[in-house]
């Protein structure tokens, strides 16, 4: 009896779910689905929400990476702590790498976080080449830029021109140092505004090489220094901008020693 009973039920079950449309059992499925979707979308909603809690997992240790021979770690420290705003997920790592390389020593900067509370700041500094101007320093990347004082550097040679310019100056004293390395050392380089080309030499002379046939010029002009030997102290201008030679302006003082070289087109 009792069997009978659990037959007449299964069966009765197998009817209700053969009764059941294959057009209804998908929409049932399909119901289903969405629920879970919308299950889904709620809890990643939620998480994303506690996510940009900036009270959540706040970044409580910046570690300074690099070597600084010029900044100063409590300016960075004090600056990257101003850049932090939110917690370890919301706060933007580019705006405190921006933020590091505002300061003028910085030539670069990278941060990144480490789980879970954590900076990595890394900063690698500009290498000074030359002075640019009278209140500036240029790297020997070519980029310009402005310390608060240059007088530990005043011993460095000094390029001047239009900033835009600035990796083409510092191309052109290398080329010319390179050039008279072995009869004087370049002190300054200029480029003005027309590009015309000036350099002073240790031993001397201002030499003007104008802004055509540069290195033709900067062989005549060496040929000449080699001419000259030490007299070249004695001379105040070597002008290379001629066809065929160079004009030659002997400072005032030697003028007196007939020795000297006068004025004069070699």
């Amino acid at each position: 009896m009792t069997e009978n009973r659990k037959k007449t039920k299964r069966q009765k079950q197998q009817k209700e779910r053969a009764s059941i449309r294959p057009g209804e059992l998908f929409l049932v499925r399909l119901g289903g689905l969405f629920l879970l979707l919308g299950a889904v979308a709620v809890a990643a909603y939620w998480a994303q929400q506690k996510l940009r809690d900036p009270s959540l997992l706040p970044v409580q240790s910046v570690v300074l990476d690099g070597d600084f021979l010029h900044t100063e770690r409590d300016e960075l420290q004090q600056v990257v702590a101003r850049a932090i705003r939110g917690g370890y997920f919301t706060l933007d790592v580019r705006e405190i790498q921006s933020a590091v390389r505002e300061l003028p020593w910085v030539a670069g900067a990278t941060v990144r976080r480490v789980w879970p509370d954590t900076l990595v700041v890394s900063v690698i500094e500009h290498q000074p080449f030359a002075r640019w101007g009278d209140k500036r320093l240029i790297s020997d990347q070519g980029v310009v830029f402005a310390p608060a004082t240059i007088d530990p550097f005043n011993g460095l040679a000094q390029l001047a021109g239009d900033d835009e310019q600035a990796k083409e100056v510092l191309r052109q004293y290398r080329y010319v140092s390179k050039s008279v390395e072995n009869l004087a050392r370049v002190e300054r380089i200029n480029q003005n505004r027309r590009g015309g080309w000036t350099f002073w030499l240790d031993n001397g002379p201002r030499i003007e090489l104008g802004t055509e046939e540069l290195p033709r010029r900067l062989v005549r002009v060496t040929h000449f220094l080699k001419r000259l030997g030490e007299q070249a102290a004695a001379v105040e201008v070597i002008d290379a901008r001629y066809s065929g030679g160079v004009a030659v302006k002997v400072k005032q003082q030697a003028l007196e020693n007939p020795e000297q070289p006068e004025e004069s087109q070699a």
